[in-house]
């Protein structure tokens, strides 16, 4: 009988964590999905490349969030890995937009010599 109650306990947990678990990935999914319109709408391009360029900013985030995790860096370290993936991702958007566009999505405080799109037609 005790056996019973707990695999009902455990049932029930087990279903509630993955309902939890839906609900989060539908969260994800949504806030992907807006920020894919924002992306076609302000920068005047079709999904698909509002798509890459998700991937683009994804990709950065990802890894600045691994390199800040990173216990083993100095702060030194640190800044200097996450201006090699600022580098690397406005070169990526470099090649996919236009100056117009980049200048809306990439901030001016992350511009160099290389990144400026004025420099860039």
């Amino acid at each position: 009988m005790k056996i019973s109650i707990y695999l009902t306990m455990l049932l029930f947990c087990l279903t509630a964590l993955n309902q939890k678990l839906s609900a989060q990935e539908k969260k994800d999914v949504n806030r992907s999905k807006e920020q894919r319109i924002y992306y076609s709408k302000n920068l005047l391009i079709d999904s698909a490349k509002a798509e890459q360029v998700l991937a683009i900013q994804g990709s950065y985030k990802k890894g600045v969030s691994l390199i800040i995790a990173d216990s083993s860096l100095s702060e030194t370290g640190r800044h200097a890995k996450i201006q090699l993936l600022i580098r690397e991702k406005n070169r990526k958007l470099r090649s996919l937009l236009t100056p117009a566009q980049q200048q809306k999505i990439i901030p001016t405080t992350e511009w160099d010599a290389r990144d400026n799109p004025k420099q860039n037609n």
